[in-house]
């Protein structure tokens, strides 16, 4: 009988420390691995960084782009037509007149109804209108005189329809309290004429006409002018489409 009960209690025991060794494992793997592990990521701040813009200028309500390039007047006189008196950030479109993206202080001139002139940093640099001319025309005045200039033409790039041409004719205007007003012609007992020949315009090059105007104007007077001429894209007789273009230039 005690053997019986010896062996008993024995087995007891037995099943007691069994039943603690499990709960004591699983109360290790409850603090180990059983809870399922979060994986977090770091919260990345994102900062917006405002890219600088394009140099422009704001004057009389329109909008100057920097070319990038010097201005091709030779000679003009030192009278300021105006000065860029606030600025902005050089992120920024200016609003308001005389006003720029990239300082103040600087005086500039018009070119023309396209363009103006900056004095900056002891140069004059072109601002332009942002406007897109599909056939690549640019005109430039040189050798300039009061009776007369050669106009150059460069043809670069662009899509024109047909073949780029030009005449004879031009006219010539004056800039009088930053407007543009045709030069007065000398009086003539004669009915004038423009011979009619067509002046061919190469692609991707450039050509020069000698201009003396001195039986229609006579000799010019200091002063901002500019020169016009109407150039042709001719696709044949009766289709063709034209546009204007000018070259200013002092006296």
């Amino acid at each position: 009988m005690k053997q019986y009960l010896l062996l008993f209690t024995t087995m007891t025991c037995m099943s007691l420390l069994l039943v603690g060794c499990s709960q004591s494992a699983l109360a290790l793997g409850s603090e180990g691995h059983s809870k399922p592990v979060i994986a977090t990521k770091e919260k990345k701040e994102t900062e917006e960084v405002a890219l600088d813009r394009r140099p422009m200028v704001m004057v009389n309500g329109e909008l100057y782009l920097d070319t990038g390039r010097e201005s091709d007047i030779e000679g003009r006189c030192g009278v300021m037509d105006g000065e860029i008196t606030s600025t902005v950030d050089t992120s920024k479109i200016p609003i308001q007149d005389n006003q720029s993206n990239f300082g103040d202080g600087y005086g500039y001139q018009y070119v023309d109804e396209n363009s103006i002139d900056l004095y900056m940093n002891g140069k004059w640099i072109r601002f332009e209108k942002e406007t897109t001319d599909t056939w690549g025309i640019q005109l430039t005045a040189s050798k300039v005189t009061s009776s007369g200039l050669t106009l150059v033409c460069n043809q670069s790039g662009a899509q024109p329809t047909g073949n780029l041409q030009t005449g004879s004719p031009y006219w010539l205007e004056v800039q009088i309290n930053n407007e543009w007003v045709p030069v007065e012609m000398l009086p003539s007992e004669y009915e004038r004429g423009w011979t009619q020949e067509a002046w061919i315009i190469p692609m991707n090059n450039s050509i020069e006409w000698v201009v003396n105007w001195t039986e229609l104007y006579g000799n010019l007077p200091a002063g901002k002018y500019r020169i016009g001429k109407e150039i042709m894209d001719f696709r044949g007789t009766g289709d063709y489409d034209t546009n204007t273009y000018y070259a200013n230039f002092e006296v």
